[in-house]
């Protein structure tokens, strides 16, 4: 999926699962529902090519939550066409039916665009969420 915009957060886009016990996730809005209130650990990586070199750029992953968000710096590489990516982890107080988005934004990057990269086979976007307490 291609994230455009001058900081724009936007959804990424989980569209395959490996496994989802509960049916908690949602792959049309790709959002999580909290089936019961307690705290949630959620984590994963995104990676991320496309990308023009600007020692200026800034790119972030955030875990938004009904209850708050928690935002992760992202590594935006250093070179013309560069792919970075990074790892995120939070724990994250939830309401049952409360909702989670893992959403993504770049900023002073050539266009502001980049491409998240992933498939159901190579996990080098992906994300994890459960009740940890």
């Amino acid at each position: 999926a291609d994230q455009t915009g001058n900081g724009a957060e936007v959804p990424i886009e989980f569209d395959s699962e490996v496994f989802d016990q509960n049916d908690d996730y949602n792959h049309s809005n790709y959002t999580f529902t909290a089936p019961v209130t307690g705290r949630y650990l959620f984590a994963g990586a995104v990676t991320a090519s496309g990308m023009a070199a600007d020692s200026a750029s800034t790119g972030f992953v955030k875990i938004v939550a009904s209850n708050r968000a928690a935002r992760h710096t992202f590594d935006t590489g250093s070179s013309a066409n560069a792919a970075g990516g990074g790892a995120f982890a939070s724990i994250i107080d939830m309401d049952a039916a409360d909702t989670c988005l893992i959403k993504f934004s770049i900023s002073g990057v050539g266009g502001d665009t980049a491409d998240i990269k992933g498939d159901g086979t190579l996990l080098n976007t992906y994300f994890s969420g459960q009740l940890v307490a």
